[in-house]
Order: structure tokens, then C-alpha cells, then sequence
């Protein structure tokens, strides 16, 4: 049994989205950070990147910090939610419906 594909008004498939939290510990996350800039660059999907104390990123939708309410919407609208290793943000995946991928330090 296959799902139907959710579409836009106009018909077009909406790009997925994918959602990358570093979380909000003060260590820096670097290796993920530029592993999905590379990612991408031509992976064709929306990005939503919190990159915490990491390095900035240039990214459209990449920012330092999201709040709680932001980031409750961000993945409930993800399709795909990629994380550090920390629990609540596991948790909270979880919550939503998600199996995230998630990346050690």
C-alpha cells in the first residue's frame, strides 16, 4: 500500500523538508555543519538548519537558534529530522513521528 503524495493547491509536489538541529550545548558541531552544506548542494530539499555554537552557516534557512515553538512546527512539518545526540531533541523527533538520524558528535 502506497501513501498518497501530499500536493500543493497548483499541483506541484511541495520539496521535502529536511530539519538539522546541533541543539543549544555550548560545543560546537562543525563536522555536521559543513557535511550538510555539501549535502545540499544538490540534494534538492528545503533545509532548516540550526547550527547552535557551530560555525555560522550561509545556508538559506540555517539559523544560530531556534525557539521552542519554531522549532515544534519545523518538525512537524520535516520529512526527514537529522540531530545531534542529545535526548530531548531525540525525544521530541520521536514525539512528532520522526526516526531521526542521528550523528555523534
Amino acid at each position: 500500500m502506497s501513501l498518497p503524495v501530499p500536493r500543493q493547491r497548483d499541483g506541484r509536489v511541495p520539496e521535502p523538508l529536511v530539519l538539522a538541529v546541533v541543539g543549544t550545548d555550548v560545543h560546537r558541531f562543525d563536522r555536521l555543519v559543513g557535511w550538510l552544506e555539501r549535502w545540499h548542494a544538490g540534494a534538492g530539499v528545503r533545509l532548516v538548519l540550526q547550527y547552535g555554537h557551530s560555525r555560522a552557516s550561509q545556508l538559506d534557512g540555517a539559523v544560530p537558534f531556534l525557539g521552542h515553538d519554531e522549532l515544534q512546527r519545523a518538525m512537524a512539518e520535516a520529512t526527514l529530522v537529522v540531530s545531534h545526540g542529545g535526548p530531548a531533541t531525540i525525544t521530541e523527533a520521536r514525539r512528532t513521528g520522526h526516526l531521526p538520524i542521528v550523528v555523534p558528535p
